[in-house]
């Protein structure tokens, strides 16, 4: 809005011509450019010795008045804007919690179910049944059959993959839920070991780091961290990352 504008703006704010959206923006003008308020205060004066000059009706003090009523809502908004600045700043200046550096959730795809495979032992046919139907409870959002089926192969004396498997699975489903310690001990009680693939030993360990962040587990969480950098695979630059902040927050804390 151009100076010309805002004085023409002005003059029809005095007469009283300019609509309550017209007014907001004005002011917004003045709270960005106390000249144009003193601008403002200039036309407000004139006018009310304008008025007085050639006799109009109007009461000796209306311009007093209506100034002291503009000059009022100049000092309201000009407050809530000091507020909110205020309130911004506080909240900018607070420090950032540090499991904001975890991650929000973890991909349903990452579930897992179990291979196709024949089996004489009908245990862990029924263990791989199982694991197959929580996988497909899980990806139709159906978390509670999926836990309940997860929990279901463990307690079926599965094979040591079926039971990894199902352990890792729960605490995907958990981390997701917001249940943090429960998502530590399912990734935990894993035997790493058992893992071939390498990326699946990244994957789980990057698991187990965050949910122990979330879980408040620092220094643990940094250890965990620190060892899928090791890897130096898919996770390593993002937990490099993150066991910085850590470092920085145990440092900060002793």
């Amino acid at each position: 809005m151009s100076k010309i504008e805002i004085t023409k703006k002005i003059d029809r704010y005095i007469r009283g011509d300019l609509k309550d959206s017209e007014i907001d923006e004005l002011w917004i003008e003045f709270l960005k450019n106390p000249e144009l308020y003193h601008l403002f205060e200039t036309e407000l004066l004139l006018k009310d010795l304008g008025n007085k000059k050639y006799g109009e009706a109007v009461p000796s003090d209306s311009g007093n008045s209506i100034f002291k009523t503009y000059k009022m809502q100049f000092f309201a908004f000009a407050a809530i804007i000091t507020l909110s600045f205020g309130i911004f700043m506080i909240t900018m200046l607070q420090p950032a919690d540090i499991r904001s550096f975890a991650i929000e959730s973890i991909h349903p795809d990452e579930i897992i179910g179990s291979d196709n495979f024949r089996s004489n032992e009908q245990n862990r046919l029924s263990s791989a049944l199982l694991l197959n139907r929580g996988l497909e409870a899980a990806l139709e959002n159906r978390i509670d059959d999926a836990v309940a089926l997860f929990d279901s192969v463990l307690t079926n004396d599965p094979g040591p993959l079926q039971q990894l498997r199902a352990h890792y699975n729960l605490g995907i489903l958990y981390y997701n839920n917001g249940q943090y310690q429960a998502s530590v001990e399912s990734f935990e009680i894993i035997d790493i070991n058992l893992v071939e693939q390498s990326y699946m030993k990244e994957k789980i360990m990057w698991f187990l780091g965050n949910a122990m962040l979330q879980n408040n587990q620092l220094k643990e969480s940094e250890e965990v961290f620190k060892r899928v950098v090791e890897m130096n695979a898919r996770y390593s630059e993002e937990a490099s990352k993150v066991a910085e902040q850590l470092q920085i927050e145990l440092q900060s804390q002793n």
